[in-house]
C-alpha cells in the first residue's frame, strides 16, 4: 500500500503507515529534507555531513526555531548557511568549526 513502511526492530518486523515518502526517500534523492525540524537538530547533520564542529555563542532559544529545507547534499555549506541567514541568524566559520551568533 502506498505511504507504508516496512520497520525491523528487535528482529520483529512491523508496518508503519502514512510515513512521510519525501522525507524518507530524501538519501536515495541525494537531498536533505528538513520538515518542521530545530536548528540544533539540522546542524547536527550538516556538522556530520560537512566535517565541522558547531559553536552556539550568545543564541538564547535559537536551537530550538524550527525550519522547513530541501537542499541537494552537493550544495557548497556556504550556500546552505545563506539561505539560514535570511532569517538572522549569523554564521561564521573558522577552519573546521561553524559559530552561530
Amino acid at each position: 500500500m502506498p505511504r507504508q513502511q516496512a520497520v525491523i526492530e528487535s528482529g520483529e518486523i512491523s508496518i508503519k503507515r502514512n510515513i512521510d515518502i519525501e522525507n524518507v526517500m530524501a538519501w536515495k534523492n541525494n537531498v536533505f529534507y528538513f520538515e518542521n525540524e530545530t536548528l540544533e537538530n539540522i546542524l547536527k547533520e550538516l556538522s556530520r555531513w560537512y566535517d565541522v564542529e558547531i559553536v552556539y555563542q550568545n543564541n538564547g532559544n535559537i536551537k530550538n526555531r524550527k525550519y522547513f529545507m530541501i537542499f541537494n547534499r552537493d550544495s557548497k555549506l556556504s550556500d546552505v548557511l545563506k539561505s539560514l541567514q535570511i532569517s538572522d541568524i549569523k554564521f561564521v566559520i573558522e577552519g573546521k568549526k561553524m559559530i552561530i551568533k
